[in-house]
């Protein structure tokens, strides 16, 4: 048939379909050719209120985030100040011991100047 129409497009068969064709192409297509104003508006308006609700979602997920980040450097620097304290205590402890051994040396050293016997000829001889 198209074959047919293609030969014959001066007959009144072909005008009276090319008319058909054309008005039910406008007829069906109406809405994406040319959008009524009140169908624009209405997508318009949930585009509009679908952005509001994500952009009040992404608000609300920030401050989530805001807090949680505050959380995480209050307890980082709790941490810092216990790790500061605990470094400290062993200074302390190491200094405690580093002392224990000067005097444990001066102890030995003053108990190793002599003997009993040997402090006792000195005494007799410092005499003499």
């Amino acid at each position: 048939m198209g074959s047919f129409l293609l030969k014959e497009k001066n007959g009144v068969f072909w005008k009276g379909l090319m008319g058909s064709a054309i008005f039910g192409l406008g007829f069906y297509t109406h809405d994406a050719l040319s959008p009524y104003p009140k169908s624009i508006m209405k997508e318009g308006k949930q585009c509009l209120a679908g952005t509001k609700s994500l952009a009040e979602k992404s608000r609300a997920a920030l401050a989530e985030l805001k807090r949680i980040e505050k959380n995480a450097d209050q307890i980082v620097q709790s941490i810092k100040t216990e790790i500061a304290k605990l470094e400290r205590a062993k200074m302390r402890e190491e200094l405690k011991k580093a002392k224990m051994m000067e005097e444990l040396k001066k102890a030995e050293g003053r108990c190793t100047v002599g003997t009993c016997c040997e402090s006792q000829e000195e005494s007799v001889w410092s005499f003499i």
